[in-house]
């Protein structure tokens, strides 16, 4: 992630600037929505370099005369060779998403023909640059270029800049929350007393089989890259059209533009309303997907919400808020089922341990595993990043948000802590394997699933505290080696199951891997000062392994089959068969 740079209105036009309420007074905010998700997809389903940046201009330009169009491309040239053409981007994913939220939030149906006039276009334009430019302002008073006089000046400076644009920034795999989906409603469905919930959750979506409707929901996203590819054109995935059978699960997550207007004008509350209905009716059989990465969430992070509020699963189980209900799912399926079954996979080291925490012992971690002196200690916490966090430009509250879940004495590194010392006075392994402390390696690992928590930095800010409290604990001398904590998003377990399965790309090979970036990127940053140096040098784990590996990492032979043999998908996929004859 790097720092964006976005032009200013005087960088393009030669006159006063515009009201902004005027130059779309006129315009229907159902037309301006289109617009945005024709953009959105543009700039999602394809890289957002300038000729994509370009192909989007020409939506605002193309029937403007000649002379204004020539213009128009000089001055944004001018400015992007003035201002950095490297991080330049007229339209991005955040800008797009701010800009709907705005005229969501301010909808007006306005009466209009059957398409814009060219005036409304360009007015069109220019009230968007006017909103970057503004959205930019903001941004730029909470970044403080001061930075040499802090120590922890990345931390403070940038967190609280990312934290408000990680949501539209972040890419979501639908291939992975598809997995994480199927292995929640398999649990759900043939595994707990909730089988009867979740059938009428998707009764009321048009659904009998949970197969067939996390199948419906990657259809429409396979079908529309299918579209973008065979019309080269990124703006044909913005719009989709559905038969009779699918109008049940689009209107389920369909919005309400009133009613959004009604609940964030004021304020978006990082995004809730699109996440929630990241869907825009548009005529009898068509719909506007808002947002593609909202979209792809309905496939795990939005299902869980999904099945909470609009299910009987919430009164069956007693689950008072949404939080009780994400704690059950966190508990019996993300650690009880993914967390171990991935890890079972991926460490078959012949004469190794593997341990998972049973709870019959104080202190264990939630895995322990040791191939020769090499131990890696396993944390996992499936925990949310709050949203009152997420929405401030605090950088103590993001700060104590990442130590309320990951850096206290009794969670996190604290955890990590009280094992290392259960390890020097009491092995964990019932038949000890080794024959002193002192000769082991220790690799410490957190997991974690929600992507706030991989914004640069974080991990390097978890390292510390950890060393912090390593010294404290007078440890440091009491093992051959502790090594840097790594920081693991769960989806990197899922998305690189073979990967870690083969010889030099292990945990501990990429674990060796990270430390080394670390130490190249951190000499980079000291000889050069450089802001964008400073990204690299505080690069999550999967950025240094993809810089690495990023040949192989998506091109491995059998990948699917070893994810659903593992996770053991196919156990609701006879009944999805049987809907879809």
């Amino acid at each position: 992630m790097k720092m964006a740079i976005v032009p200013r209105y005087a960088d393009i036009f030669d006159e006063p600037v515009p009201e902004l309420e005027d130059l779309l007074r006129d315009i229907s905010s159902e037309v301006i929505i289109g617009l945005l998700t024709m953009i959105q997809a543009k700039l999602h389903l394809d890289s957002a370099d300038f000729k994509v940046q370009v192909e989007i201009l020409q939506l605002f330009l193309r029937r403007q005369p000649l002379a204004i169009q020539h213009r128009i491309g000089l001055k944004v040239m001018e400015s992007r060779k003035d201002r950095g053409a490297d991080a330049y981007a007229i339209f991005s994913e955040l800008h797009t998403l701010e800009f709907m939220h705005y005229c969501l939030g301010h909808y007006r149906k306005i009466p209009m023909g059957d398409d814009t006039t060219p005036d409304q276009e360009f007015r069109l334009f220019k009230a968007y640059i006017i909103f970057i430019e503004k959205r930019q302002e903001i941004d730029a008073g909470i970044f403080d270029e001061n930075r040499h006089h802090a120590v922890d000046f990345f931390y403070k400076n940038t967190w609280p800049l990312l934290s408000s644009q990680y949501e539209a920034g972040n890419i979501i795999n639908p291939f992975t929350e598809m997995i994480r989906g199927i292995v929640l409603f398999n649990f759900l469905e043939y595994n707990s007393p909730y089988a009867e919930n979740i059938r009428q959750f998707l009764a009321k979506r048009g659904h009998t089989s949970s197969w067939n409707y996390v199948f419906a929901l990657l259809n429409v996203i396979q079908h529309s890259w299918k579209q973008t590819e065979r019309n080269n054109d990124k703006s044909s995935s913005a719009i989709i059209s559905v038969t009779e059978e699918f109008k049940p699960l689009f209107d389920s997550i369909s919005m309400d533009a009133r009613n959004y207007t009604a609940t964030y004008a004021v304020d978006h509350r990082n995004y809730s309303g699109i996440k929630d209905k990241p869907i825009f009716r548009y005529g009898e059989d068509s719909y506007f997907i808002l947002n593609w990465n909202f979209f792809h969430n309905k496939l795990y992070e939005g299902l869980l919400y999904d099945l909470y509020t609009h299910s009987d699963i919430a009164s069956a189980g007693g689950f008072k808020t949404f939080p009780n209900f994400k704690q059950y799912v966190s508990e019996e399926v993300t650690e009880g089922i993914l967390f171990k079954k991935l890890l079972r996979a991926s460490l078959q080291k012949k004469h190794s341990v593997l341990l998972f925490d049973e709870k019959t012992t104080q202190g264990f971690p939630d895995a322990y595993y040791r191939a020769g002196g090499d131990v890696i200690l396993f944390e996992i916490k499936d925990a949310f990043f709050p949203a009152n966090a997420i929405n401030t430009t605090s950088f103590q509250a993001i700060k104590d948000a990442i130590d309320a879940k990951y850096n206290q004495a009794n969670k996190g590194t604290g955890q990590l802590i009280s094992q290392l010392q259960h390890i020097i006075n009491t092995p964990f392994e019932k038949i000890k394997g080794y024959k002193h402390s002192r000769n082991l390696t220790i690799y410490p690992v957190m997991i974690y699933t929600d992507h706030f928590f991989s914004m640069p930095g974080v991990n390097q800010y978890l390292q510390e505290a950890f060393v912090e409290k390593i010294t404290k604990a007078g440890m440091m001398n009491k093992f051959k080696k502790i090594q840097p904590l790594v920081f693991i998003n769960i989806r990197f377990l899922i998305n690189h199951l073979d990967l870690l399965r083969k010889n030099g790309t292990g945990f501990i090979d990429l674990f060796k891997l990270y430390y080394h970036e670390q130490a190249r990127t951190l000499k980079k940053v000291r000889r050069t000062d450089d802001l964008n140096a400073y990204f690299d040098c505080y690069q999550t784990f999967e950025m240094a392994v993809k810089y690495k590996h990023g040949d192989i990492m998506y091109r491995q032979e059998g990948y699917v089959r070893t994810v659903v043999d593992t996770l053991e998908l196919t156990q609701g996929m006879s009944a999805g068969l049987e809907e879809g004859k």
